[in-house]
């Protein structure tokens, strides 16, 4: 999955924004299971979840601005 979508416009964002709320700065695997495995705390998850969301409404919402 990871392979398909890597280089669609939004990857970058993604990664920034895994890299500010995950201290993830890359979706690549390494083959080192301590590089490759994360703890991460839930409330982290969800604020990067929410910041991809609130992204993704943006991005819609801007396109959708410019398409009428």
């Amino acid at each position: 999955m990871v392979e398909k979508i890597r280089k669609e416009a939004y990857w970058a964002a993604l990664v920034a924004i895994a890299d500010e709320h995950l201290e993830i700065n890359s979706f690549e695997r390494t083959g080192q299971k301590l590089v490759d495995i994360k703890l991460l705390r839930v409330a982290d998850i969800a604020n990067a979840l929410e910041q991809a969301y609130k992204m993704g409404l943006e991005v819609g919402y801007n396109v959708n601005e410019h398409q009428v």
